[in-house]
């Protein structure tokens, strides 16, 4: 059995600052070491080479109190979607100060996690050999012959974290040491709040434009007649949304000569120093205009 020792009350907690180098306190900065980050050997494999996926993870990762370093180790990415490995899922649960306590026992054939969280009860998950056999993870994975009591124990510790901290973990998944999701065996309990969804799905929208391969063709987000989008005028806008927003207008930057990014940032009034703080609409109408262009510059073709 393993418990983990108390934690401190959040009013005790105290992250330690970061070096005065390593803040980024705008976009230049957070683009300067995204670039040096993706050149770098010392950053997972799935990062490098990709400025505009470390920008996205760093923006991630400050939403969870993690520095830009912590947040590349810890924040690892399955089929489009951002997760969080076990062990960075209980720091930063530990670190929130929720969590009153983590009893785990097992064998190599079982393991149960017992968590509480202070003021809400308690929950408990297990997860079997059995388990992994059944979906497929003992049998290509060595790390179940020669550490399955570990791997048995992290997956109902992914679990249990899950099912009780997922306002603190922001929505995002768990994956077990070997980059597999931890999923639950049943929804979430009626007590436990959905994740929210934040401006009307618009962090799916933009990862998935991010992701595009090809530039699509600009086109208006609403008809002449109709509203805005609700995600400007819904609800109140969130730094992750910004982060993910200034990713897919840095990504098509790189499509457009210098002096058309100068006249796109000129028609909106923008500059690049002050990006960073832009509101997400007018990032939205930015992306829209270098949309355009992009697709313009691709009909002429090369000169």
């Amino acid at each position: 059995m393993t418990t983990l020792p108390a934690p401190l009350e959040p009013a005790k907690l105290r992250r330690p600052a970061l070096p005065t180098f390593l803040r980024v306190s705008t976009l230049t900065d957070l683009l300067e070491l995204a670039k040096v980050l993706a050149e770098s050997q010392l950053v997972p494999q799935t990062y490098r080479g990709k400025s505009a996926d470390i920008v996205v993870a760093v923006g991630m990762g400050g939403e969870l109190g993690l520095g830009p370093f912590q947040a590349l180790q810890a924040i690892y990415v399955v089929g489009g979607r951002p997760s969080l490995y076990v062990e960075a899922a209980l720091a930063i649960v530990r670190a929130s100060g929720l969590l009153e306590s983590l009893e785990v026992t097992g064998t190599d054939q079982t393991a149960t996690a017992t968590a509480a969280r202070f003021g809400q009860g308690q929950g408990s998950e297990t997860f079997t050999m059995e388990d992994a056999r059944r979906m497929g993870l003992a049998g290509r994975n060595q790390a179940y012959q020669t550490q399955a009591a570990w791997m048995l124990q992290t997956r109902a510790i992914g679990r249990v974290l899950h099912r009780l901290f997922p306002d603190v973990l922001k929505g995002l998944g768990i994956v077990d040491p070997m980059g597999q999701p931890v999923e639950l065996d049943d929804a979430p309990p009626p007590s436990l709040e959905p994740p929210k969804v934040i401006n009307g799905g618009r962090l799916a929208q933009l990862t998935e434009r991010l992701t595009a391969s090809a530039p699509a063709t600009a086109e208006p987000e609403h008809g002449p007649d109709e509203p805005p989008h609700p995600a400007t005028t819904a609800e109140p806008e969130s730094s992750m949304e910004r982060s993910l927003q200034l990713s897919v207008v840095m990504t098509l930057r790189d499509k457009v000569s210098p002096a058309l990014w100068a006249t796109s940032l000129s028609k909106r009034g923008l500059t690049e120093a002050g990006l960073g703080t832009a509101d997400v609409a007018a990032l939205i109408d930015l992306e829209a205009d270098l949309r355009a262009v992009v697709a313009t510059t691709a009909k002429r073709g090369p000169r």
